[in-house]
């Protein structure tokens, strides 16, 4: 049985998304690594996984503990 964010999940994390919004390009241009970051309303953690490859900390909040856990999940692999 599908999770019902399953969906939501895969619209947000789709690879057309990263060549539409291009962060890996953008995001060095503005994180240095002595940064500190929060991404508020993270999701399942797009914006995380990349920021933390370039921040000193990242903090990702989100209302919705199954984005959380999804994010925590990819963040350590």
């Amino acid at each position: 049985m599908e999770h019902k964010f399953e969906k939501m999940i895969n619209f947000l994390m789709n690879d057309k998304r990263v060549e539409y919004e291009n962060p890996d390009t953008f995001l060095p241009r503005f994180i240095k690594s002595s940064d500190i970051v929060a991404d508020i309303g993270c999701g399942p953690g797009f914006y995380c996984i990349r920021l933390a490859k370039l921040a000193s900390k990242v903090y990702c909040v989100d209302k919705n503990e199954i984005m959380l856990i999804y994010a925590r999940k990819k963040l350590h692999k």
